[in-house]
């Protein structure tokens, strides 16, 4: 019997699919489920090759945008990050991060998706970073 597995090149959306195929001596198989795999690469140094001077939140970009935006943050010391999006009602939809992270320049892409994975709808949103004592909301707008 022999096994092998596969990871298909990312499609439009920038995720990677992944199973697994077993065969037998005789030729039958059985392939498991797949998995959508999404990588989640973090840069610990800002371009320039030094470690950021104060904390930042820049303007997500592009904005408006349809369907996916990319916000990027500067830490200058290690911190608890906690970004989040919010509806224009106030109420929190989804997390994109929550952990500690490393000084230095990051992106993080949000893909116009709830916690639940199920698309938002057109309108305005908020996103908020929250660093140890930093704390900053700007406005974007998803157009479908």
């Amino acid at each position: 019997s022999d096994t092998c597995q596969s990871m298909l090149p990312p499609d439009s959306s920038g995720f990677f699919y992944w199973f697994v195929k077993a065969v037998d001596k005789a030729g039958a198989y059985s392939v498991s489920d797949t998995f959508r795999i999404i990588f989640d690469f973090e840069v610990g140094i800002a371009e320039n090759g030094q470690t950021p001077n104060k904390f930042e939140l820049a303007q997500n970009y592009p904005n408006p945008f349809n369907p996916t935006t990319t916000i990027s943050f500067k830490l200058p010391v290690r911190s608890d990050v906690k970004l989040y999006i919010y509806n224009a009602l106030g109420q929190k939809i989804r997390t994109l991060v929550n952990k500690g992270m490393a000084p230095g320049s990051y992106k993080v892409v949000w893909d116009a998706k709830n916690d639940t994975g199920r698309k938002v709808a057109s309108g305005l949103y908020f996103y908020e970073l929250r660093a140890k004592n930093f704390r900053q909301v700007h406005k974007m707008i998803l157009m479908k």
